[in-house]
């Protein structure tokens, strides 16, 4: 229960400090920021101060900030210097790109905490903890639970061997050697990849042996931090192919059970998975989907492209009709969190 509620914490700061970016930037810029909320619907808690109601919202699916003038009917004075629609172009662009560049900022930070003082490293065997359906993992038969020991007669010396072995395997098939229910066997497996992405099996992974590390120099720990953030967004990019099948996404509810067990099994060192989540978060609003942040910097500069804005009303359409969606989108993919949860 401890770290279930540790990892709903930390997805809430997640977001929280999304929108914190979205709400200082257009704060700094002159703009007006009637609201900060945390879920969405009528509000469970709310206070008041200055100019900006804050509040914390019924559905637990995200957050906004509503800044005036960025929606046609929000009753704001349209002329007023501090609506978002009379700030230059630079400062709505400042105020848009802040909330996926807080994530950022917030994963290369965990990330240097985590280098500094939390270096850890699990030991084998490596326990399955997931099989993704449909995977060659589950075609071979393997199960939650399955302890994989080594390929080929040969033991793993770390867990990121796994990784690192399917990644190099350019396809071929694999023994690995599994013990499960305390019996050893033999499972062939075959690698796949989605585009030009790596080889994988489709498991989640973990061990139960966590063993400490000292801390990296500062300089190391620094351009460690960036080499992983490059990494992660490289390989969303590279995977964007395999989210359109909804079986591969993950809810609220997903996020959150995968967090509490890292939390669980690796405590501290869990930060630079919740890392990984802050860029996942950052990068994945950056996308043109109705809605989102990314949407609405193509909307921007496609206004100055035409040298003249998209009428405010069409594109607050738009929007409400992708913030519909995603929220429908997000309904259905917390069943399947749900479902997975289901023997």
């Amino acid at each position: 229960m401890g770290s279930l509620l540790l990892a709903v914490l930390a997805v809430g700061v997640l977001i929280i400090v999304h929108e914190a970016g979205h709400f200082l930037a257009a704060r700094w810029s002159g703009m007006r920021v009637s609201r900060f909320s945390i879920g969405f619907g009528p509000p469970l808690a709310k206070f008041e101060r200055g100019e900006t109601v804050y509040q914390i919202g019924v559905l637990p699916l995200g957050g906004f900030v509503q800044i005036d003038g960025m929606s046609p009917n929000d009753g704001t004075d349209p002329t007023h210097p501090a609506s978002y629609l009379n700030r230059p172009f630079h400062q709505r662009f400042a105020a848009i790109l802040a909330g996926p560049a807080a994530n950022y900022l917030l994963a290369f930070l965990l990330l240097v905490v985590a280098s500094l003082a939390f270096r850890s490293e699990t030991l084998p065997p490596v326990e399955v903890l997931q099989v993704q359906d449909g995977s060659p993992a589950a075609e071979a038969g393997l199960k939650e639970g399955d302890l994989i020991l080594g390929v080929g007669g040969v033991p793993f010396e770390a867990v990121g061997d796994l990784l690192k072995t399917t990644g190099s395997s350019e396809g071929r098939p694999l023994a690995l050697d599994v013990q499960r229910g305390g019996v050893k066997q033999v499972v062939e497996v075959t690698p796949r990849r989605d585009g030009d992405g790596p080889y994988r099996v489709g498991v989640a992974f973990g061990g139960s042996v966590v063993r400490a590390l000292p801390g990296l120099p500062f300089t190391d720990a620094l351009s460690l931090a960036g080499r992983d953030l490059y990494a992660w967004s490289a390989e969303f990019i590279r995977t964007l192919s395999a989210l359109v099948d909804i079986k591969n996404l993950q809810g609220p509810l997903g996020i959150v059970s995968g967090l509490a067990d890292n939390i669980q099994r690796a405590g501290a060192g869990a930060l630079p998975f919740i890392a990984r989540i802050s860029v996942i978060l950052g990068i994945a609003n950056l996308l043109p989907i109705p809605g989102l942040d990314g949407s609405r910097l193509l909307f921007l500069l496609v206004g100055v492209v035409r040298r003249k804005p998209v009428p405010p009303r069409l594109e607050a359409g738009i929007h409400a009709v992708g913030v519909i969606l995603l929220l429908l989108l997000l309904v259905v993919i917390s069943i399947n969190d749900v479902l997975r949860e289901v023997p």
